[in-house]
């Protein structure tokens, strides 16, 4: 048996739309963490907004930008209005594909950090996974559903546990620490 799965075009997700002054232009602090995504339970962004109000990464410079929009949207940014007291969460939005490209090639690390929902719904492919390694940025993504058929663990990104906010602290830790080890992922994301 053969899988074929989806694909990305490389020629529109691609690092060659990388602008070095995009994060000082929009007032983020580098690293820049990303999430892409729908808004809802299955994608798991509170725990993601957990770990950037914890006091190791409030402590450090990093910025994580929100791009979406979904049913959970206005309780998830009133969460990190209260627990990111150093202000390095911002919601963006809605943004057009064409926008995306600019954003995924000019962060540093996607993160998607899903989890199987109460009514038992997953992460499948995790096209956005696909979209930040054609860009050549690496990923912080739980290992469920199919998330592991594109997150090689520390290869093109790291795996972590759904839920578990200190793994993805550990992970994001270590992406602040070594700008090399992002390129590197980032590189064989693109390769893989």
């Amino acid at each position: 048996i053969d899988v074929i799965s989806m694909g990305v075009d490389f020629s529109y997700f691609n690092p060659k739309y990388r602008d070095e002054n995009w994060a000082v232009e929009e007032g983020l602090e580098s690293p820049v963490f990303l999430f892409v995504g729908r808004i809802a339970e299955k994608k798991g962004l509170r725990y993601l907004i957990e770990a950037f109000s914890m006091e190791e990464i409030q402590q450090r410079k990093c910025s994580l930008l929100i791009v979406g929009d979904g049913p959970l949207k206005k309780e998830l940014e009133l969460y990190a209005k209260q627990t990111d007291v150093a202000g390095k969460i911002r919601f963006l939005g809605d943004v057009n594909h064409d926008g995306l490209k600019n954003i995924y090639a000019s962060a540093d690390v996607l993160c998607v950090p899903s989890i199987v929902a109460k009514n038992g719904d997953s992460e499948g492919l995790g096209l956005v996974l696909l979209e930040a390694a054609a860009s050549g940025i690496p990923s912080i993504a739980s290992d469920s559903g199919g998330i592991s058929d594109i997150v090689k663990h520390n290869k093109t990104g790291f795996l972590v546990e759904q839920k578990n906010v200190q793994q993805l602290v550990d992970a994001c830790i270590k992406y602040m620490d070594s700008s090399v080890l992002i390129k590197e992922h980032g590189l064989a994301a693109r390769e893989f």
